[in-house]
């Protein structure tokens, strides 16, 4: 019996309910700010979805826009791209000639907003004039809810405009605004965006947490409408995901396309799971945080993939090739935690946070990399007298050193033996 997990989204929402109650809320006052903060994946599209569709907000036009990966990201990207939702709808509006600063940055809008003002010399001044415009147009459309998502990627002026819009919103707009703090650099002005706000504005901040074993039980009942998903199925996918909704969906996909997501004795089981490759999307997700992070900080994250259980900061430096080279190691280390896919798991010990992560990094490194990360690996262990043997083996096997690798493996087989 199979069942069609093709759309991956579940027809209701799970485990969302508290935040989702605190923003509507929020958004029901105006004006308001509300901030959906949360790593990649973990589902703040989805939970600003479902915040649009609530009746407290029926009746308030939505006006969507989104940053991009881009290299050099446009000034005022994701308003600009929220403004055009408007349409000929400007057409109705009474707008000071101040509006007509909005026509290079909005054509679409052009034969509605009034003629283009003179242009000012100092750019300064003239990029004041066009943010008191946006600013104007916002405060004409009415009651309105205007959402700017994925933020981290946004440009300086984008979050510089937004800080100069949140002390004078117009009293009919609720605006919220979605991004990942790993990604964001430290000086951001959205960080302290709501520092600043006046006293009469209602403000709310969302931090979505990944899923817990029990709630990926649900959301992947829910996708598969099947109360038959057994608590091992579920503990499996945490684990292997790491509670990341979006990670639970591709895995679900894979596992359909393979046709390894089969009823067994009326739950539901797994055919090879643990030869299941990572699914593109979340390979790609993954990587593309990796690459962001400064060398050092890369290294330490191949370590500790290459690695796989829990190490501390000596051995994933060893590894990475820092040992020699401890403030190195350790700032890349911070960079690693502050990426989100590296975790602390307590006694000092770090590990990459769900095995997707560990096995996209792995894939990536150079073979011959590979290999030479592996050879630090064993080294270090072989002074550590409570490493496993069988991690020794593994190490050694990968270093390319099969007579180290055979004592390994015969020792680790004898203690077993003796372990019954």
């Amino acid at each position: 019996m199979s069942h069609n997990v093709a759309a991956l989204s579940s027809p209701v929402l799970v485990a969302r309910t508290e935040e989702l109650a605190l923003l509507t809320s929020c958004l029901e006052a105006r004006p308001s700010l509300a901030v959906v903060e949360g790593e990649a994946g973990v589902g703040k599209t989805r939970l600003v979805a479902e915040l649009l569709a609530q009746p407290g907000l029926a009746g308030r036009r939505h006006l969507v826009g989104q940053c991009h990966p881009l290299r050099e990201p446009f000034p005022l990207g994701p308003v600009i791209d929220a403004l055009r939702g408007l349409g000929d709808t400007v057409a109705g509006m009474s707008l000071s000639p101040l509006a007509g600063a909005l026509r290079p940055v909005l054509p679409e809008l052009a034969p509605f907003l009034p003629p283009l003002p003179d242009p000012i010399a100092e750019p300064s001044m003239e990029r004041h004039r066009l943010w008191r415009a946006v600013v104007e147009l916002l405060g004409a459309v009415g009651p309105s809810v205007v959402v700017l998502e994925d933020l981290h990627w946004a440009d300086e002026a984008t979050a510089e405009f937004l800080a100069f819009l949140v002390v004078q919103l117009p009293p009919d707009l609720g605006l919220a605004l979605t991004w990942r703090s790993e990604d964001m650099a430290p000086a951001s002005p959205l960080l302290a965006l709501s520092a600043h706000l006046p006293v009469t504005t209602t403000s709310g901040r969302v931090i979505l947490a990944p899923l817990t074993p029990e709630q990926v039980q649900a959301l992947v009942r829910a996708i598969l409408a099947s109360d038959q998903v057994s608590d091992e199925f579920a503990a499996y996918l945490h684990e292997r995901t790491g509670g990341i909704p979006f990670a639970i969906e591709e895995v679900l996909r894979l596992l359909q396309d393979r046709h390894d997501l089969i009823r067994l004795e009326g739950g539901w089981s797994r055919r090879a799971l643990d030869e299941l490759q990572v699914p593109a999307a979340i390979r790609e997700s993954i990587l593309e945080r990796l690459v962001r992070l400064p060398a050092d900080g890369r290294r330490m994250m191949e370590a500790a993939a290459v690695v796989e259980v829990g190490a501390d900061e000596d051995l994933l430096a060893a590894v990475a090739g820092l040992a020699g080279a401890r403030s190195r190691a350790h700032a890349g280390l911070v960079t690693a935690l502050e990426s989100a896919l590296l975790q602390a798991t307590g006694d000092h010990q770090y590990r990459l946070r769900h095995a997707l992560a560990t096995e996209a990094i792995y894939a990536a490194i150079a073979a011959p990399s590979r290999r030479q990360l592996h050879q630090r690996a064993a080294r270090a262990l072989e002074t550590n007298s409570d490493a496993s043997l069988a991690q020794l083996a593994r190490h050694y096997k990968e270093a390319g050193q099969p007579l180290k690798w055979g004592r390994y493996a015969r020792a680790a087989a004898e203690h077993a033996a003796f372990l019954g």
